[in-house]
């Protein structure tokens, strides 16, 4: 993997997708590497005490999407939600890495993972640039209305 990152330069958006799970190692592995790790932050919220009693146990659950590490090592991340499985609510997300309150019990999972509101507020999701040839950038392709004219 080392190799093809270094093949890949320095311009790419490499992103680990749902990296709720991952330990500190892999978050240091993933800031090494120049991998931003995307966390699906509301499992805090909507599964975490499923995790803690059945799945991770309670040593492993108080991590569960560990931005505070991602934060400390000053690594860029973000959060994000799977519509259906979640409906789209920025606030929902920015809730889930503040206040790390499970639905069932009301309890604080893990709260050093916690994050304060205004740098969880920086990593909510947001356009990004991606690279294109010569010295063009775009956010995306062309929008284009139900008419297929363009809105502009």
């Amino acid at each position: 993997m080392r190799a093809a990152i270094m093949e890949a330069g320095q311009d790419r958006r490499t992103t680990a997708i749902h990296c709720q799970t991952a330990r500190e190692d892999q978050i240091e592995a993933f800031r090494e590497l120049g991998i931003i790790p995307s966390f699906f932050s509301m499992h805090t919220y909507y599964w975490g005490d499923w995790y803690r009693k059945t799945v991770l146990g309670p040593e492993r659950a108080v991590t569960i999407s560990p931005a505070r590490w991602a934060v400390d090592r000053g690594m860029a991340y973000t959060s994000h939600h799977d519509a259906p499985v979640a409906l789209p609510n920025s606030i929902a997300i920015l809730s889930s890495q503040v206040t790390r309150v499970t639905r069932t019990s009301g309890s604080v999972l893990g709260p050093d993972q916690g994050q304060d509101r205004l740098p969880a507020l920086s990593h909510t999701p947001k356009a990004r640039p991606r690279p294109t040839k010569g010295n063009v950038r775009s956010l995306c392709p062309p929008l284009l209305t139900p008419t297929g004219r363009s809105p502009g």
